[in-house]
């Protein structure tokens, strides 16, 4: 039998995070496959410096190509990287190609494979927010409904896949990925709060960004998390920095008691997490670390693709609502800290990528079978 050449399709940082779970899983369990890993990099926005975070992740990128986000209409430019990885497709020849999570590359990556015919497996499939108006919900839909194998963090994803009428046998409850870096790079890692007790603070999206109102919206929840957390550690994305100083919020010094940090290593942002009271956020990952850790977390939308995070108890939608983030940040500060949740999620066990190897190598034996019967 051939050795199989793979081809992973990985976007922004966190798809780094997944990614690296399946690249060694490959090497533990099927080292006779060839991991080719390529990456999309949005380059009109300051970079943050990802040479630390690969050699924590020990992932090895091998080809690298610069996303037009922002440049033209949204629909233009994942054409335009389709293009781009179609070419990458008929140089390198892979068998098969993972995408991951909801990104744009995610859906240039599926669109590509799938007009070359080459089978796509989609890590994280099943997630929904339910709202339209996001453009990772549409994108998540698309890559479901094209993918060939579907690996659902959670049995919340997995029964969302089932629901929308995908074969069962293209669903497999592989778990999440996350939890696998997380477990080889903080062994028996969990919350370990500090006293005195600090906050950790990220914001990015565009919806908490992306205009003046949300930026207005945004500068007073900054200011409640002033007046009511003693520190509040803030590593600030490059997006979110050229946003607030764009709309001509300069001198964030003034909340002296949010501190502004430089963007984190990957080590770095856990250890932080690890030892928050609280992580406030509008990201999706780290809702999906802090499930993880153990750790309360108040995410700054009124939805999220991760329901499960919220039925575990460690995440709650507070949106950007001053009142309601001002209750749970007075009850998580003041609380027991013996009192607060710790989520044990099943499937979330550091050997996703293990079942999605096993998964990978039965489709690939079955297609073999397939071939010389034909």
């Amino acid at each position: 039998m051939k050795r199989p050449r793979c081809t992973l399709v990985v976007g922004p940082r966190p798809n780094l995070v997944k990614a690296a779970a399946v690249v060694h899983a490959f090497r533990q369990t099927w080292p006779e496959a060839t991991c080719h890993v390529v990456r999309t990099q949005q380059q009109s926005f300051p970079r943050m410096d990802e040479r630390q975070l690969l050699a924590e992740l020990d992932l090895p990128i091998h080809c690298q190509y610069h996303q037009p986000l922002w440049r033209h209409r949204r629909g233009s430019t994942i054409e335009e990287l389709t293009g781009t990885l179609q070419r990458e497709f008929t140089a390198h020849q892979p068998d098969m190609v993972f995408v991951f999570g909801d990104v744009d590359s995610a859906v240039a990556g599926t669109r590509a494979a799938s007009r070359a015919g080459i089978p796509v497996f989609h890590v994280e499939a099943g997630l929904r927010s339910y709202d339209a108006t996001m453009p990772e919900e549409r994108n998540r839909v698309e890559i479901d409904r094209t993918a060939d194998i579907l690996f659902a963090p959670d049995p919340l994803a997995a029964d969302v896949l089932l629901s929308e009428g995908l074969p069962r046998e293209r669903v497999v409850l592989a778990g999440n990925t996350i939890t696998d870096t997380l477990g080889r790079l903080f062994p028996d890692a969990g919350w370990e709060p500090t006293d005195p007790p600090y906050a950790v603070l990220t914001i990015h999206r565009e919806s908490n960004v992306g205009s003046p109102e949300a930026l207005r919206k945004t500068w007073s929840l900054l200011d409640v998390i002033h007046r009511h957390c003693p520190l509040t550690l803030f590593p600030l994305h490059p997006i979110t920095k050229q946003c607030l100083k764009r709309a001509g919020y300069r001198d964030i010094r003034r909340l002296h008691r949010i501190r502004v940090q430089p963007p984190q290593s990957y080590r770095a942002m856990v250890t932080l997490i690890r030892h928050a009271r609280v992580v406030i956020s509008d990201s999706g990952g780290i809702q999906e670390e802090t499930t993880a850790l153990g750790v309360p977390c108040l995410t700054l939308r009124t939805n999220t693709e991760r329901p499960l995070t919220v039925s575990r108890g460690t995440n709650i939608l507070v949106g950007t609502r001053p009142s309601l983030l001002t209750q749970h940040l007075r009850r998580l500060l003041l609380a027991d800290i013996r009192d607060q949740p710790r989520a044990a999620v099943p499937g979330w066990d550091g050997c996703a990528g293990s079942r999605i190897i096993a998964a990978v190598q039965s489709y690939w034996k079955q297609s073999a079978q397939r071939l010389r019967g034909a």
